[in-house]
């Protein structure tokens, strides 16, 4: 629960003055889908190991890909409801307000 409140807190205080953008996230999985692929093809041709595919695919790869699903979550709630969306995850995952 404590995440789920760190997640939409954060999304409010970064897009609660600004729209996600849906170009960032096309960006980041062409980016990405492109860099996992330069590392498959050396496995493939046996120049490095499994061991360092799986460790290079999850770092570089896996990390900044759990980044842009949770940005494309933010998107979908911010188009759903807008800024007010945002806030009310945030209350509705234990956010506190202000008396």
């Amino acid at each position: 629960m404590i995440f789920k409140r760190m997640f939409w807190s954060f999304a409010l205080f970064w897009y609660g003055r600004r729209k996600p953008s849906e170009t960032k996230e096309i960006v980041g999985f062409l980016l990405f889908g492109i860099l996992a692929l330069l590392l498959v093809l050396p496995a493939l041709k046996g120049q490095i190991g499994l061991a360092e595919l799986a460790y290079n695919l999850c770092v570089l790869v896996g990390l900044p890909v759990l980044a842009i699903l949770a940005h494309r979550r933010i998107r979908k709630a911010y188009e759903n409801g807008g800024r007010r969306a945002l806030y009310r995850r945030w209350l509705a995952a234990g956010g506190r307000t202000v008396n």
